[in-house]
């Protein structure tokens, strides 16, 4: 048996620093993907993520990654707080064993993250529990804490203002602020996302999707784009030849109608 790993620090005493306590605070983990990976966590739309450049895998594969391994790796220092990870829809294969056997196994995705954390020593490992619906969140008597803010969320106690989080996230609000950055211009949309008379009309988003890419296809090389709320760099574009600049307006134009 491999020796139990001893962290240095944890989220846990991280929290007592500045005359807080993390009994008042649970970690509600999940890494949002533009579209529903699972019936737990509902897609988010006011808060949108972006990837266009995503390797398009199956929808168990991304659940597993997005939603198992990533929180996973985020939760892993958590400490002896109270963690919540979204459960993942049963494989084809759960389902069938489930139909033949009496006693219902332990999903896969369950046992995986308990057996990560088990690798902590015992006074380190997290209070793990599952989500299988996200409207049980909101009866969680804590603050919520997310890696990224999650539309359900919104007047569920998060822990830090939704809309601030996404702000200070957001590569336009770097752009805009004084901290240094390299040149950059912003190209944002004239129309309203709570219009959706305007927004339901083909030829007024046609034209506005026409408008915003005209800067990048006219934009001396080289340079690159990014979209506000990206995925592990598949936000992003180099664009260093025509090549790419074409391929960045094709892959722009069937994005930015979502």
């Amino acid at each position: 048996m491999a020796p139990q790993i001893e962290l240095t620090t944890t989220l846990d005493e991280l929290y007592s620093l500045d005359g807080g306590s993390s009994d008042d605070v649970a970690l509600v983990y999940a890494f949002p993907y533009p579209t529903q990976l699972a019936a737990s966590l509902p897609v988010s739309h006011k808060y949108a993520y972006q990837g266009p450049r995503t390797i398009k895998l199956s929808a168990d594969t991304m659940a597993r990654f997005f939603l198992g391994c990533l929180a996973q790796y985020y939760g892993f220092i958590a400490g002896p707080m109270d963690l919540y990870l979204f459960d993942l829809d049963k494989t084809k294969a759960e389902i069938a064993d489930d139909s033949i056997k009496s006693k219902k196994a332990i999903p896969t995705h369950r046992t995986d993250a308990e057996r990560v954390l088990q690798d902590l020593q015992t006074s380190q490992q997290p209070k793990l529990h599952f989500v299988k619906d996200s409207k049980t969140v909101a009866t969680i008597d804590k603050k919520k804490a997310v890696i990224t803010p999650m539309d359900f969320l919104d007047g569920h106690d998060p822990l830090v203002d939704q809309d601030a989080h996404w702000n200070l996230l957001s590569k336009r609000t770097l752009a805009l602020s004084d901290l240094p950055s390299p040149p950059t211009e912003v190209i944002d949309s004239i129309l309203r996302a709570d219009d959706q008379t305007i927004l339901n009309e083909e030829a007024v988003l046609e034209k506005e999707i026409d408008r915003m890419l005209k800067r990048i296809a006219s934009r001396p090389l080289p340079f690159v784009v990014k979209l506000p709320q990206g995925l592990g760099g598949h936000a992003v574009f180099m664009i260093t030849e025509e090549e790419k600049r074409q391929s960045c307006l094709t892959l722009l134009r069937a994005e930015l109608p979502s």
